[in-house]
């Protein structure tokens, strides 16, 4: 995630912070008390929220605060505690109405690489933003969303698979409001990958900056659609 943020911060609108402590909505005494930032980052969580931290992040959310939320395929469990990604945010649809596919359902995951310019085609925020224009994406070894409309009916998608039609399935970007604020959903953690890991020996895909596709200013140009309704003034 080194490039996103120094991205985000080298632009000057944002400043940027990273934490391991559990979160918190409306704790004063917590320095990183999500109340005093205005978007929250997950970025493929393969330890469980606990209910407090949900309770957290929806209240977050209400109070007009952004969410991104970035999976990765079922069954990409790191840590092997028996729970990835796509079921720590799936803990989240009844709110959010956004459900990453998981086990046994409809392309959970798509093996080896996919480009894709199958955008909506109004209100496109995320695709043309004031990091750059958006023409298309590349994923890896990914899965879909699907939306849950009769949970949330602000619930809708963005950019699909190549070639699908654009309805609640096979979407690989999708979005929903939730009181004052705005959840986002990205089904492939690749696109946010630098390449860079403090693990010898790994060796990872740079998808930030993947030729000929922008998937670093689709992340950014996301990041901000999350921050324009923020809680602080400024980002």
């Amino acid at each position: 995630l080194s490039s996103w943020a120094f991205d985000l911060y080298k632009s000057g609108r944002y400043e940027v912070e990273s934490t391991r402590e559990p979160l918190s909505f409306g704790v004063l005494e917590d320095p990183q008390d999500l109340s005093r930032f205005d978007v929250l980052i997950l970025c493929e969580p393969n330890a469980d929220l606990k209910p407090l931290e949900r309770e957290a992040i929806i209240s977050f959310v209400k109070a007009g605060g952004g969410v991104f939320l970035i999976a990765d395929h079922f069954g990409s469990d790191r840590d092997g505690d028996g729970i990835d990604s796509t079921g720590v945010f799936n803990k989240l649809e009844s709110h959010t109405g956004i459900h990453f596919q998981g086990k046994g359902e409809f392309h959970f995951w798509l093996k080896g690489g996919h480009h894709t310019a199958n955008f909506c085609t109004e209100g496109c925020l995320m695709l043309q933003g004031p990091f750059g224009m958006v023409e298309r994406v590349y994923l890896n070894s990914f899965g879909t969303i699907r939306l849950l409309k009769a949970l949330n009916s602000s619930a809708k998608g963005h950019i699909w698979l190549e070639g699908a039609k654009p309805l609640d399935t096979d979407i690989l970007l999708a979005t929903a409001s939730l009181g004052r604020g705005r959840v986002a959903a990205l089904s492939d953690s690749s696109p946010a990958d630098d390449g860079t890991t403090p693990v010898p020996g790994k060796q990872l895909y740079n998808g930030w900056l993947a030729n000929g596709v922008q998937n670093n200013w689709l992340i950014l140009n996301t990041t901000e659609f999350l921050a324009v309704n923020g809680l602080k003034s400024g980002r």
